[in-house]
Order: structure tokens, then sequence, then C-alpha cells
């Protein structure tokens, strides 16, 4: 109906004819228009009645137009035919997330410092409420924008027109996430799920399948309309631990274990995804860990890897997989999870050591050319 309407312009209003499927603007003008004014009500009353109609003639003139066919001593049982090959790629390409959720009314306004580089405020944002994507920043602008939030802030109840900081309960969650798979689709820009460190260990600021990210959403949790997929922005796990004081921040702010459900079913970044425990490390890390403050001699040891929720995580998920997993690992080899324990670091250094021995392989250095001459010699 709505690809025939699209087709011939039949809507008196031209922007209908404009959707690609009728179940959106419909559902915008029931949210908006509901309930509907007695004349428009009583219209779609009649239309409901006269589509009753044609549907019942229509199923009588079937029964006997269509002639009966012969019985068959052997009747044949039909079998629908089973589409080959996985159906992950098509259900992605031809997932419609304007079904599910709504985007926002308006674009956020600007706030923070003045960026000495544009003399504009620091954080700025797209119409899809993301932090511009071509952006990083430093360790202390994250500082900024974590701890001087306005979502930070919520009215007084004891004195009106007042605001009282509640940095615990900010409107600002930090998700502790997985990195969902095949998901490129879903963000608003390509650039949207990189991490917004400045100085991220990585070049290219990738956040890799397998990784923990922390995800930056603005908005209300509560009866949520828009795209889950649409935040302010990502960094790694592993570069929050290495550059803040997370089990500071885990005290002081609105940090969480993802284990949301959403409007299209289910949360491919639930940190519970692969296992329902890691919920469990991640409201025991942040309950029970102090900040580097209090721990050992009031500073963060020099390898402090191992005290980190990244880490934990980690080691939760290597002990309930499967044992066959790591057996495919241990015969495959390489730089896995189960060496690099999601250290960023480590497996950046891992992955130049193999680049270089890959290198040497198919290319020798002089000296090596001569001894295998020599050997040939010999």
């Amino acid at each position: 109906l709505g690809a025939e309407a699209n087709q011939q312009g039949i809507y008196h209003n031209a922007i209908l004819n404009s959707f690609t499927s009728p179940v959106v603007p419909l559902r915008v003008i029931d949210e908006v228009q509901y309930p509907f004014e007695q004349r428009l009500q009583l219209a779609l009353e009649i239309e409901l009645e006269r589509e009753k109609s044609r549907g019942l003639a229509a199923g009588l003139r079937n029964a006997v137009d269509v002639p009966a066919q012969a019985s068959s001593s052997a009747e044949r049982q039909f079998v629908p035919l089973k589409k080959p090959g996985n159906r992950r790629p098509d259900n992605i390409k031809n997932f419609n997330a304007a079904e599910f959720y709504h985007p926002l009314r308006s674009r956020p306004e600007s706030w923070g410092s003045i960026n000495p580089e544009t003399g504009e405020q620091l954080f700025q944002y797209t119409e899809n409420g993301e932090l511009n994507p071509l952006h990083t920043f430093t360790v202390e602008q994250i500082i900024e924008y974590i701890g001087q939030h306005p979502l930070n802030y919520r009215p007084d109840p004891k004195k009106p027109g007042k605001m009282v900081r509640d940095s615990k309960n900010s409107g600002l969650k930090l998700w502790v996430q997985c990195v969902p798979a095949d998901s490129g689709r879903r963000y608003p820009d390509k650039l949207s799920d990189k991490c917004r460190f400045a100085n991220c260990p990585d070049p290219h600021r990738t956040i890799r399948k397998g990784d923990f990210r922390i995800a930056f959403d603005e908005q209300p949790h509560a009866g949520r309309k828009t795209d889950p997929f649409h935040n302010a922005g990502y960094v790694h796990l592993y570069c929050m631990e290495k550059f803040l004081d997370f089990p500071q921040l885990c005290k002081s702010y609105n940090v969480l274990p993802d284990t949301r459900e959403f409007r299209e079913g289910k949360n491919r970044m639930a940190i519970t995804r692969d296992h329902q425990s890691m919920a469990g490390i991640v409201k025991e890390f942040i309950a029970i860990t102090p900040p580097w403050s209090q721990f050992g001699n009031g500073q963060r040891p020099k390898e402090y890897y191992c005290h980190t929720l990244c880490s934990a995580l980690t080691d939760e998920h290597l002990s309930t997989q499967p044992g066959r997993v790591q057996w495919t690992r241990d015969e495959r080899g390489g730089n896995s999870i189960d060496v690099h324990k999601n250290n960023l670091d480590l497996w950046l250094s891992n992955s130049k050591i193999l680049k270089e021995n890959k290198k040497r392989r198919f290319n020798p250095g002089p000296e090596a050319k001569s001894q295998k001459r020599k050997n040939v010699e010999q």
C-alpha cells in the first residue's frame, strides 16, 4: 500500500508521498494527534467497515470462482523450501531502525570551555545527539565532559528554581558494553564507534569486536524511543582505565553494566551478551574497588592492569567459554585474546612483532639470503 501510494502520489499532503513506508508517518500522526478529532475518528471507522466488507466479498467470490480440485487417492504434501545459506547478512542489511526508534526532536546545545583553536565551545553535537565525530579529546577534556556535564545536575526539590549536583544518578550514563558485531550500519557516522581519546594507543582509535567499551549515553533511559546506537561517543574501557582513576569515577558517576532490553529485541551491546555473570563482575568492581589514591602507597602501581575491570571481565570471559574454543586458539596461535587479555598496548605490541616477522619471512635480508646460498652450495 505504501509503495503504491508513493509511486502514484495519491496523498493530498505531499510529504506523505515521500515516505518509503506508511508505518513511519502513521506512527508520528498517532503520537501527535491522539486522541483524534471526532470527524477524523468517524472517517477512519467508516473506511475500516468498507475494508472489512471488501475482504468478505472477495472471499465469497474466490469460493465461487475457483473450481474444486478432483480428489486424489494420494494427496501430495508440499513442504516450504528453505532458503539455503546464512540469513544474517540479509537481516542486517534489511533492518530498519525507524520502525522502532524516533530521531531526536532537536540538536543538543553546545557547551563546555572555549576551544582556543576554534573559539567555539568544546562539546558540539550533530542532529543525532553525537559529539562531532571528527573531534577527539584530551584526557583533561574527557574529565571536563564527564565531571562538568549539565546532566550531572537536577532541580532541587527543596529550592524551586535551583539546581543540585547529583552525579551518581546523572542523566549521563556510562554504559560498560561489549562491542557488537556487524553493526556498522547502525551508527550515524562511519567514525561514530571510534575511541574519543586523542591519545588512544591505537593510531586508528579502533574499538574492535571482543573489546570492552564505555558508551557516553545522554538520552533518557525510561521509555526510551531514540536509537541506542546513537550515543554521544565511545571510548575503550582500556583507555578509560589507562588515563583516568576509573575506580574513583565509578564511585562518583553513573557507571552501569549494560543489561538493557531494546525495542528491536536482543541487545547486541549488552555486557551479558555472552555470559550472564559479566554484569556481576561490573557491579562488584563498582562497589568494592578502592580508588587508586587508597591503593597500596596511595598511587597506582606500575603494573596495574591485573587490577582493572577490563582484566576482570576478560578473565571471566576466558574462564566461562567452552574448552573447544581455547583448543582452537592453541592450534591456530597468533595474537588472540588469551595472549593479550584485552590489554590494548600489549595487543598493539604483539601485532607489530607478528607483522615484522611476517615481513622477514617474505623479504629476507642480505644476511639471510647469503646463508641460504651457502646451505644450497653445501
